[in-house]
């Protein structure tokens, strides 16, 4: 198995970027370009930074991707969003937008919803299914499709800073009515950028 996937979770993973904030702290709160604690409701835009891997047997590059969701919680003691399922999309340099991998163009969904929050005393945030496992899927171009689930996924932040998380080598494994071709497991690498949709940058304060 190698390094690095893109989101999905694809991550799914991804929303534990999305509702980064500084746990370390006594009182995170996740605060707009004004410093004002953004209320519960606020839609939240998401974007890919950099590229996102999904590294395991042919490995996956996603150059870009985009999606939405809203704050559940910014309570001063814990930050909590959800991100609808099928709304985190990832693009690439393939045809059509897809990611690319070493088996040519792949297209990649992220089927369940994904739900976040904040760890209490640390700089981390986990993502669920939102009561269930985060599922996505893989397909490549001529070959098939994958199916990868986990139960969580948890990434990492900067407080004090533009609201953005990591997630960072973070094992999916692979469904047992995957074809032949399919890695049995993956590990994902994904950073994101939160926003709220008028672009206005957020914070972590």
């Amino acid at each position: 198995m190698q390094r690095k996937l893109i989101a999905a979770c694809l991550t799914i993973a991804a929303f534990a970027a999305m509702v980064i904030v500084p746990a370390a702290s006594a009182s995170p709160v996740l605060t707009n370009a004004k410093g004002e604690r953004v209320p519960v409701g606020t839609e939240i835009h998401a974007v890919v930074v950099g590229n996102g891997v999904f590294t395991g047997g042919f490995n996956i590059t996603c150059s870009g991707g985009e999606g939405s969701g809203k704050v559940t919680a910014n309570s001063g003691t814990k930050i909590k969003g959800e991100i609808p399922a099928n709304n985190l999309k990832l693009s690439g340099t393939g045809s059509g937008g897809d990611c690319t991998s070493a088996l040519g163009n792949v297209s990649v969904v992220i089927n369940s919803k994904i739900c976040g929050e904040t760890i209490e005393g640390t700089d981390q945030a986990k993502a669920t299914g939102c009561g269930a496992s985060l599922t996505f899927s893989i397909t490549i171009t001529g070959a098939g499709t994958c199916k990868y689930e986990a139960a969580s996924m948890t990434g990492t932040f900067l407080t004090n800073h533009d609201a953005e998380g990591t997630i960072s080598e973070q094992s999916a494994k692979g469904e047992a009515t995957n074809g032949f071709f399919c890695p049995g497991e993956g590990k994902l690498d994904v950073s994101l950028a939160e926003s709220i949709n008028t672009g206005e940058t957020l914070s972590i304060s």
